[in-house]
C-alpha cells in the first residue's frame, strides 16, 4: 500500500477537479434557468454534452491505454478538455455552452478507467474494487462537493466565464502533476498490457472479440445505468426540482445538492468493500437497484408533499447509486489484463452514452408534458423519477441471468 498511495492520491486529486465539471449540471441547471433564460431541452442538451463527449471518446481512449498507459493518456487528451473549458466560459449560446462541454467530455473521458487501470497495476486483485471506490469516494467526492455551494456562490460572485476560467487554470495544474509525477506500474513490472505491442487494428480487434461475450454484453448493459441515474436526477433536475416545487432559494438548493453529493460520495466509499463482505458482486449491484428504484417510487409518490422529506429520499438514493466500482470489478473479471482498458472503457462508454441520453430525454420529455400537455410542474417530476426507476428496471433485469464473478476468484491472466 506504501507504493501505491502516492499514486492514487494525484489520480483522487486530479478526478477532484475533473468531477466539478462533471457534477456541475445541477447548479449550472439553476443558472441556466434563471440567469441566462434556456428551455429544459436546451439545458439537458448543455449538460448532456460533456457525456455525450465522453461516450464518443471511450472506445479510443480505452485503446489508448492499454497502448500508452494512463500517464499519457490523461495528459495527453487533457488539452482537448482545456480548450473545452474555454469556450464553455466565454459562450452565451446554447451551442456554445454545448460544444464546450462536449470537449471537456472528450479530454475528460478516461479519468475514472485511469483509476481502475492503475489500481490493476498497483494493487492486488482482491482489493482492486476496495481500493478504485476508495480513491474516487474520496477525490470525488470533494469535487462533488465543490460542484454544488462552492460553484454556486462562485457563478455569483464571478460569473460563468470567471468561474470556468479559473477552473482551467486549476486544470492545467492538476494534469501537469499527472504528466510528471504518476507512473503507471511498479518499477521493473513487467508491461501490463500487451496492447502496447498490438497495431491498431489488433486493438480494435480486441475490441469487438470483448464486445461479443454474451456475459460481458450484460454487464454492458447494466453499465448503461451505473451513472445515469444520479446525474439525472441528483447531477441535473435535483435543483430546479427544488426551487420549482418547493420554491426554495437557489443558495438554499445548493445546500441539498451539496448533502446529496456528500451522500454519494461516501455511497461509492461504502460499495467498496462489499463485495468482499458478502463474496459476491452481481447481488451486490442488483441490491443497488433494487434500493435505488424503491426510492425513486416513493419520490414519484411524494412528489410535492413536503420538501424536507424530498431531500431526505434525494439523499438517500444519492447515497445508494455508486455502485460502478463493483460493476467494474464485475467487468475486470470477464477480460484478460492485456484488455482491461477497452473492457472498462466499453462499459464506460455504454454507462456515459446514457447519461446523455437520460439527460436530454427527460428534459424533452419535461418540456412535452408541460408545453404540450399542460402538465403542472410537479408532475412531470414525478414522471422524471419514474422514467428513472424504469430504465433500472430494465437494465436490472437484463443483467441478472449473469454469471457471478465473486472477489475471492483469481482474474484471468
Amino acid at each position: 500500500m506504501t507504493r501505491i498511495l502516492p499514486i492514487m492520491v494525484l489520480a483522487g486529486l486530479f478526478l477532484m477537479v475533473v468531477q466539478i465539471n462533471r457534477q456541475s449540471g445541477a447548479v449550472l441547471a439553476i443558472h441556466f434557468q434563471e440567469v441566462m433564460g434556456l428551455t429544459a431541452t436546451q439545458i439537458g442538451f448543455v449538460s448532456g454534452a460533456m457525456y455525450l463527449g465522453a461516450t464518443i471518446a471511450q472506445i479510443p481512449t480505452g485503446i489508448l491505454f492499454d497502448r500508452l498507459g494512463a500517464r499519457q493518456t490523461l495528459a495527453g487528451l487533457g488539452a482537448i478538455a482545456l480548450f473545452g473549458l474555454a469556450i464553455f466560459a466565454l459562450s452565451e449560446a446554447p451551442t456554445g455552452l454545448a460544444l464546450g462541454r462536449l470537449l471537456v467530455g472528450i479530454g475528460h473521458a478516461g479519468v475514472i478507467t485511469s483509476i481502475y487501470m492503475l489500481a490493476i497495476a498497483w494493487e492486488r486483485p482482491e482489493r482492486m474494487a476496495s481500493t478504485s471506490s476508495t480513491v474516487i469516494g474520496l477525490g470525488g467526492g470533494v469535487g462533488g462537493v465543490l460542484a454544488t455551494t462552492p460553484l454556486a456562490i462562485a457563478l455569483a460572485g464571478y460569473g460563468l466565464a470567471g468561474t470556468f476560467l479559473g477552473l482551467a487554470l486549476v486544470t492545467t495544474v492538476a494534469t501537469l502533476a499527472i504528466w510528471f509525477l504518476v507512473r503507471d506500474q511498479p518499477a521493473g513490472a513487467p508491461p501490463a498490457a500487451a496492447g502496447r505491442g498490438e497495431s491498431l487494428g489488433e486493438s480494435l480487434a480486441g475490441v469487438w472479440q470483448i464486445i461479443r461475450d454474451r456475459e460481458f454484453q450484460r454487464v454492458v448493459i447494466m453499465g448503461s445505468c451505473f451513472s445515469a441515474p444520479f446525474t439525472a436526477i441528483g447531477g441535473l433536475w435535483a435543483g430546479p426540482y427544488l426551487t420549482e416545487v418547493y420554491d426554495l432559494g437557489q443558495t438554499d438548493a445548493s445546500y441539498a445538492l451539496l448533502a446529496m453529493m456528500l451522500a454519494f460520495n461516501l455511497g461509492t466509499v461504502a460499495y467498496g468493500p462489499l463485495d468482499r463482505w458478502f463474496n459476491t458482486r452481481k447481488y451486490v449491484v442488483l441490491g443497488g437497484v433494487v434500493v435505488m428504484v424503491l426510492l425513486l417510487l416513493a419520490l414519484a409518490v411524494m412528489i410535492d408533499v413536503n420538501p424536507w422529506l424530498s431531500i431526505v429520499l434525494l439523499v438517500a438514493f444519492s447515497f445508494a447509486t455508486p455502485m460502478y466500482p463493483v460493476l467494474m470489478a464485475h467487468c475486470r473479471g470477464f477480460v484478460p489484463a492485456a484488455r482491461a482498458g477497452r473492457a472498462i472503457t466499453t462499459v464506460t462508454m455504454v454507462g456515459l452514452g446514457g447519461v446523455f441520453v437520460m439527460q436530454f430525454g427527460t428534459g424533452a420529455v419535461m418540456d412535452l408534458l408541460r408545453q404540450g400537455y399542460g402538465w403542472p410542474v410537479a408532475e412531470t417530476y414525478r414522471a422524471v423519477f419514474l422514467l428513472v426507476a424504469l430504465a433500472l428496471l430494465v437494465a436490472g433485469a437484463f443483467y441478472a441471468p449473469v454469471r457471478d464473478i465473486k472477489p475471492n476468484a483469481p482474474a484471468p491472466l
